[in-house]
């Protein structure tokens, strides 16, 4: 496996979950790590815990996915903060699980906008 010493990984939905997990894991690797989320308490307690899982950097930029400005504002602070970005994560994700039946328009519209959108938003500001 390629050495992940140095490298610059975004997360989103870095605050919890799926998304800590995998900001603990590049952290351990050696990885400078940017982790967004929408809740800076939870972002807070993420960024503490990330930082004990090794010799890497992390810093949480509060932002949401949705936001096309927030994602370029998360690059952004990976590239002042570490010189760049080699990594990204699309962690971000929420699940409604009804029937159409019983599923608000709005609740279709979240799922859509983060599911979706919120990748498109990321790639699109980290690919320059």
């Amino acid at each position: 496996m390629e050495s992940l010493q140095g490298r610059v990984a975004l997360v989103t939905g870095g605050s919890r979950g799926i998304g800590r997990a995998i900001a603990r894991a590049l952290v351990a690797e050696g990885a400078k790590v940017v982790i967004t989320g929408r809740n800076e308490t939870q972002l807070s307690a993420a960024c503490r815990d990330v930082e004990r899982a090794g010799t890497g950097k992390v810093e949480s930029v509060p932002a949401d996915v949705t936001r096309y400005a927030d994602m370029e504002r998360a690059v952004g602070a990976a590239v002042t903060r570490f010189g760049g970005l080699d990594i990204l994560i699309n962690n971000a994700g929420i699940g409604i699980f009804a029937e159409v039946a019983e599923m608000a328009p709005q609740e279709w519209s979240s799922v859509i906008d983060t599911n979706l959108t919120g990748v498109f938003n990321a790639c699109h500001a980290a690919i320059p």
